[in-house]
């Protein structure tokens, strides 16, 4: 399926979230994921399902002041 991750149209093989971050290599550490505008709780990612043409935003959460 086609998606466009941060911009950039890949195609992946990825049925949720929690797959599209182990394809991606991204697993770990502090992450955030809108999918379409909405961010996504990590608890939900794994029942997150992609459909082609998704919009995916991941961010690094980096702890500043």
């Amino acid at each position: 399926m086609k998606l466009i991750i941060n911009g950039e149209a890949r195609r992946v093989e990825s049925a949720n979230l929690d797959e599209l971050l182990a394809e991606l290599k991204q697993q770990g550490g502090a992450l955030a994921l809108a999918v379409n505008g909405t961010i996504v709780p990590r608890g939900q990612w794994p029942q997150t399902p992609l459909y082609d043409g998704d919009t995916i935003d991941l961010f690094s959460v980096i702890a500043g002041g």
